[in-house]
């Protein structure tokens, strides 16, 4: 992919990730700090958050087209750098006590459940799009031959 895709990539996926961030935390306080209030604050890190954990999509970055494998590689490095980033923003703002295992079990349950959510809506949105070019195809090819 080019940077130029991966800007478009990151943009769509900023709002799917500050909406999952959003449900995954209210779930998690729910949880864990039932008597807990989103202050304005909390919503600026989300914000942040979305801008910086958009970041990693760099990864997928190439100047030749990735295979299966080598996209495999890079989904999992993604994952990593993400998981990290995210646990390291989680302490720094302060959604995290200490090293409390139930919690950081909670929160990377919510990670992968908003990659999965994300990696769908990239999937969805790519595979319509593939059905338009394959569908302008066909009709090119048919046009063609008459």
């Amino acid at each position: 992919m080019t940077y130029k895709e991966i800007l478009r990539i990151m943009f769509r996926d900023y709002f799917v990730i500050c909406t999952g961030i959003i449900i995954c935390q209210t779930i998690f306080c729910l949880i864990i700090t039932p008597d807990a209030v989103f202050t304005l604050a909390e919503f600026g890190y989300i914000l942040f958050g979305g801008v910086i954990f958009t970041i990693p999509h760099f990864v997928f970055c190439s100047n030749r087209e990735l295979d299966k494998n080598a996209w495999k590689k890079r989904r999992i490095l993604h994952l990593a750098i993400l998981i990290c980033t995210i646990l390291s923003c989680a302490h720094l703002f302060g959604w995290l006590n200490g090293f409390n295992l139930l919690e950081h079990v909670i929160m990377i349950a919510g990670i992968f459940i908003v990659y999965m959510v994300v990696w769908t809506v990239d999937w969805s949105v790519d595979n319509a799009d593939s059905r338009k070019i394959n569908q302008k195809l066909k009709e090119f090819n048919g046009e063609d031959g008459d």
